[in-house]
């Protein structure tokens, strides 16, 4: 009988890692979704705000305290906008 995986629990790991970004995701197929159950706010907070594919992989299980981020969600929206823009130019 062969398993397929489609979920990974991360329990006090999950904090630090980019997991919305292709590098972590890697070779993993789409039905994998990871759940974040870390006793901090996760320290890379492109696994708590992130966008695009990965992100909507990624479950972040918190207290409810995400909700009142509003200034570090700008903050890194901003930051983001920024490298954005930066790498654009570096392109051209």
């Amino acid at each position: 009988m062969r398993y397929q995986l489609h979920t990974l629990i991360l329990l006090n790991i999950g904090s630090i890692l980019d997991l919305p970004s292709s590098e972590w995701f890697g070779d993993f197929p789409p039905r994998v979704h990871v759940h974040v159950i870390d006793s901090g706010r996760p320290q890379n907070l492109s696994s708590l705000f992130g966008e695009g594919e990965g992100s909507e992989r990624v479950i972040v299980w918190d207290d409810g305290g995400a909700e009142d981020l509003d200034k570090e969600r700008k903050a890194w929206e901003t930051l983001n906008v920024s490298d954005l823009w930066t790498s654009q130019l570096c392109v051209q």
